[in-house]
């Protein structure tokens, strides 16, 4: 439920600042289970190289960026894991005394071997996605210590014969109301209303969410902060199988709590949320995840990096549907930086899909080579 206003950078400009910095990556991996499939299954050498771009304009009240990516995934013997990817990623804000306007859109052109992973926990056979999704935004100034946020998101997503997979073409439309009120230096409170509407003809299921939640953030020192929000969800749903409609309804508790601690060479992120989220597979699902991050700097050339995702999704209305599932991945790895724009890293990666219902599980052991080009 939460949406991120950009800032514009600060100091002043005298003029338009324009830059382009160039990014690539190569990583060869072995997988264990790519498919990530309950049953036998076989594994696969392969690589991927994303060849991409940031491009960004800036003046002193406004920001422009945008980062296109070309990805080519390739497996030695695999076809049928191999795919040609393509994202388009836009950030703008505009900035004026106690005013902020801002815009965020994505295109995405990808296959579901991926795009479904960190949603569903899952591996489809490929099929051909394109998903898009704007966000704009306003933020207001009302006092010195009190300001007004709303947003209105769009997403839409569509599949090339994924009906055959299990996954249906939608449409989903999020609206966001935010009252900030800083109490002090260190500390801030926030109220928000939410109301959705995911909307799936294929699936011939619509849903309406309706969410109210508090927050408060706290800068505990200069090292360490919290952000801690919670409330409660409604929810609507409309199935019409036969041309017959049914309702149901479902009232629930949501929150989303983070915590950010920086030492002296390391850096730790950790957070936990119980959210209402749309999917690919036409329906609206309640959703309790944790996410982890810690990345430690060894030397200024040697560092680590580890990251987490758990979840579990489960259906509003139906807790013995068959496409309810656990799911956890984490990956840790070493890099080291060669040059000022190269690095190379490895990395292991653990996946873990536990399907609610049958208990089937699915595990996946990958190992990677990463090198790296930032300018």
């Amino acid at each position: 439920m939460s949406v991120v206003f950009l800032t514009a950078a600060p100091g002043p400009l005298s003029a338009a600042q324009y830059s382009v910095r160039p990014t690539l990556d190569v990583r060869p991996e072995y997988d264990s289970n790519p498919r990530l499939v309950t049953g036998s299954h076989d594994s696969a050498f392969g690589g991927i190289v994303d060849v991409g771009a940031d491009l960004e304009r800036r003046t002193e009240t406004t920001t422009l960026r945008l980062t296109p990516l070309a990805r080519f995934r390739r497996f030695d013997s695999e076809e049928d894991l191999d795919s040609d990817d393509q994202f388009l990623d836009l950030q703008a804000v505009q900035t004026a005394p106690r005013l902020m306007f801002g815009l965020t859109a994505g295109f995405a052109r990808d296959s579901t071997l991926t795009s479904e992973v960190t949603t569903i926990g899952e591996v489809f056979d490929r099929r051909r996605r394109i998903a898009i999704d704007a966000t704009p935004s306003v933020g207001y100034e009302l006092s010195p210590r009190s300001r007004l946020e709303a947003s209105y998101t769009y997403t839409d997503v569509d599949y090339d014969k994924g009906q055959s997979v299990g996954l249906f073409d939608f449409m989903n439309h999020d609206v966001d109301i935010t009252i900030r009120y800083s109490a002090s230096a260190t500390s801030s409170f926030l109220g928000r209303v939410f109301a959705a509407r995911f909307d799936s003809e294929e699936a011939m299921q619509d849903t309406d969410t309706l969410a109210l939640t508090v927050g408060y953030t706290k800068e505990f020192s200069e090292t360490f902060e919290g952000n801690f929000e919670a409330g409660a969800a409604s929810s609507r749903e409309r199935t019409t199988p036969f041309g017959v409609s049914v309702k149901s309804d479902s009232l629930g508790p949501v929150f989303d709590v983070s915590l950010v601690k920086e030492f002296e060479r390391t850096s730790v992120r950790v957070g936990s949320a119980f959210i209402r989220s749309p999917t690919g597979q036409g329906r609206v699902v309640e959703r309790l995840e944790a996410t982890a991050s810690i990345n430690h700097e060894f030397t200024p050339l040697w560092s680590a990096q580890l990251d987490v995702l758990a979840f579990r999704n489960r259906g509003l209305n139906d807790p013995t549907d068959t496409s309810d599932a656990d799911f956890i991945s984490g990956e840790l790895g070493v890099g080291r930086q060669l040059t000022e724009r190269w690095t190379i890293s490895g990395s292991y990666r653990y996946r873990r899909r536990e399907e609610e219902v049958s208990s089937a599980t699915a595990e996946s052991h990958a190992v990677f080579l990463t090198l790296r080009y930032r300018q």
